[in-house]
């Protein structure tokens, strides 16, 4: 391991992607967690899960529904590429 930052990480406590400055996951982390479903979808679905919780605390949305949206409302758009 050569101590780099794996591409395209949230920046906490805003959220946004360190490479490209999208909200977080960012179309190309989205792109690299579908690949990752296709080997191993319950470690993505559960680091989504765990990136949900703490965005919520980090981030304005009292409901959750933003945020929830934000992690995982994307996969049933792309998922089917």
């Amino acid at each position: 391991m050569d101590g780099r930052q794996p591409e395209h990480t949230p920046r906490r406590p805003d959220w946004v992607c360190r490479d490209c400055g999208e909200p977080w996951p960012c179309p190309t982390r989205r792109d690299m967690l579908l690949d990752e479903m296709r080997v191993n979808p319950l470690a993505v679905v559960l680091y989504l899960a765990a990136c949900f919780e703490e965005a919520s605390s980090s981030l304005d949305d009292p409901t959750g529904d933003a945020v929830y949206s934000r992690m995982f409302g994307w996969i049933g758009d792309r998922g089917s590429r």
